[in-house]
């Protein structure tokens, strides 16, 4: 039987609604991902059933670069395009965008072309391959997760170097598909059977050390945010999560929120 909301009429015509604990978590669950939407804005979509390959054969310096080239991709288009106007994207647009040598962004082009992730049209317009990053209709795909543009452009900004931003990348794959906890199995529903990635095949995974992956989960932030939270349950159980506002795979615990942004007074 559904739970009933009781509205009651206080003096001069206003209201007050009473709800139960659970209507009320509801709400306010529903108010955050208002919020959330506001904040986090416009995103793209990654394919992880396909996106281990690219993990294992890009370095992590191209794989940043990656994270920031496929937040201006169009809708529907896969095409790159920049500004209000969405001006198709052209190689010295995109070299001016990342900021880049001639020679650097010439080595890049070419591995990420290489590797079949981009490629230009007869008009000589730049398109993301869509088997790895898109912006659109996700019906058909269920292994996505989404990349929020102002975040990830913010973060290559504040970043010590482009890199961090490739191993981020990197463990995208191993994102849990509601918790956002970094696991070995990120499709199983039942918390009990999680299995969460330790540090040191964290830091396998990201391709450096256990100091320096350490490091970079300490650190990372973007809007006074960290991109990483480790948890700690008890002595022996630690796991990491990903920062929801960065990236996620759809409706997450509003727990979550408070994790990355509630502050010690």
């Amino acid at each position: 039987m559904p739970e009933k909301t009781i509205t009651l009429r206080l003096n001069e015509g206003d209201t007050a609604i009473i709800r139960t604990a659970k209507q009320r978590e509801a709400y306010c669950h529903r108010r955050v991902k208002q919020d959330g939407r506001l904040h986090e804005g416009k995103f793209t979509f990654a394919d992880l059933q396909h996106l281990a390959t690219v993990t294992l054969s890009v370095d992590p310096v191209h794989l940043g670069y990656l994270l920031v080239i496929q937040t201006y991709i169009d809708y529907e288009t896969g095409i790159l395009v920049s500004g209000r106007q969405k001006r198709h994207m052209t190689r010295p647009d995109l070299r001016d965008v990342l900021k880049l040598s001639r020679p650097t962004f010439n080595a890049l082009y070419a591995n990420l072309e290489r590797h079949g992730i981009i490629c230009e049209d007869a008009e000589g317009r730049i398109c993301v391959n869509e088997t790895y990053h898109f912006r659109g209709t996700a019906l058909g795909r269920d292994r996505l997760i989404k990349l929020y543009d102002v975040r990830i452009r913010k973060l290559r900004d504040t970043a010590k170097a482009v890199k961090q931003l490739g191993y981020l990348y990197r463990v995208l794959p191993y994102v849990h598909f509601r918790d956002n906890v970094l696991c070995w199995n990120p499709a199983e529903p039942d918390p009990d059977k999680i299995q969460a990635i330790n540090k040191s095949a964290l830091a396998a995974i990201m391709g450096v050390d256990v100091k320096t992956s350490y490091r970079l989960i300490k650190t990372l932030m973007v809007d006074d945010l960290y991109v990483f939270a480790e948890v700690t349950s008890g002595r022996d159980s630690t796991f990491i999560i990903v920062n929801p506002w960065i990236c996620n795979r759809g409706d997450y615990p509003i727990t979550l929120d408070s994790i990355f942004r509630c502050k010690i007074a």
